[in-house]
C-alpha cells in the first residue's frame, strides 16, 4: 500500500481519524506520513508519526490575518509619524530623555533604548513619544 505526498500540504479540514497525511516530524527531522488518533477539538488533533512513533497535537492553520495586519500597521503608523515629526522638528534640538525631566509637546527626545521620539502628547505624569518603530508611554515630571 502505497500513498503519495500531496504537493502542497495546506489542510483547512480536520483530517479523519484513522487516516494518514504527510506532516513534518521534529524528532524525525523529515516530513512523514502520520496517522490521526483522535480530535481533540474542532481544529485540532492528536496525530502519531508512523516512523517514529512520536504523537503531537496538530493544529489546523489559522484563516485570521488579523494580528499580522493589525502590527503592520501600528507600525508602519508610527513610522510615519515619526517621519513627519523628524521633517517638522529635526534631531539638531533633542534632549536626553530623563523621567525627572519635564517635556513639552514637538519635543526631540533622545532614549538610551528605543533612539530619537518625539513627543506627540503631554499629560501630567506621562508623554507620549513617537519613535521610528512604535508609539510609546513614557513617565516624566517624576521627582
Amino acid at each position: 500500500m502505497s500513498e503519495e505526498a500531496p504537493a502542497s500540504p495546506e489542510v483547512y479540514v480536520l483530517p479523519k481519524v484513522a487516516t494518514n497525511f504527510y506532516y513534518p516530524c521534529k524528532k524525525c527531522g523529515a516530513e512523514k506520513f502520520h496517522v490521526v488518533l483522535a480530535h481533540t477539538t474542532d481544529v485540532s488533533a492528536k496525530i502519531e508519526c508512523e516512523i517514529c512513533g512520536s504523537k503531537k497535537t496538530y493544529k489546523l492553520p489559522s484563516t485570521s490575518t488579523r494580528s499580522r495586519s493589525k502590527k503592520t500597521s501600528v507600525r508602519s503608523s508610527a513610522a510615519s509619524a515619526w517621519g513627519m515629526f523628524n521633517e517638522k522638528i529635526g534631531s539638531e534640538s533633542k534632549v536626553t530623555y530623563k523621567m525627572s525631566e519635564s517635556y513639552e509637546p514637538d519635543m526631540a527626545i533622545d532614549h538610551v533604548k528605543f533612539g530619537l521620539g518625539y513627543v506627540k502628547s503631554v499629560t501630567s505624569s506621562k508623554i507620549e513619544v513617537v519613535f521610528e518603530d512604535a508609539i510609546r508611554l513614557l513617565v516624566h515630571n517624576r521627582n
